[in-house]
């Protein structure tokens, strides 16, 4: 990642940065700790550093895009009781951070196969669509 960019997510590819998106007029940042290998534990700690990254730029992270769940909770599988308790521990230091919004991805690989990646609006535009 080029050292003079803030982008929100860790990805060195992401070429949109916070100073971009605030000079839309956007005040709340969704996003989630993508370096954070899933069913690790979000800590207080990453959390807040993403906040104020965020923050430096003139604005809140609001919504959690993804606090992902790993595939041992979907399938009842290996270590899924522990990976349910990293998974809780991760809400409450999300919400010790005074973050309480968390969007949920529950789907298995499968079901993305169900997705049409290039649905074409009426209008021309591009969207997913769940068949």
């Amino acid at each position: 990642m080029n050292s003079n960019k803030q982008c929100v997510g860790s990805d060195p590819n992401d070429v949109i940065e916070l100073k971009d998106i605030r000079q839309c007029g956007v005040k709340g940042i969704v996003t989630a700790l993508y370096e954070i290998p899933v069913g690790a534990i979000w800590s207080v700690e990453a959390i807040k550093k993403h906040q104020e990254i965020i923050r430096k730029e003139g604005m809140e992270w609001t919504v959690v895009e993804s606090l992902p769940v790993h595939e041992d909770i979907k399938k009842s599988n290996g270590n899924y009781l522990q990976q349910i308790e990293n998974y809780k521990i991760s809400l409450e230091n999300l919400a010790k951070c005074r973050i309480n919004v968390v969007t949920y991805n529950f789907m298995t690989i499968l079901d993305w196969v169900r997705i049409d990646h290039t649905f074409a609006n009426q209008d021309g535009s591009k969207a997913l669509l769940f068949k």
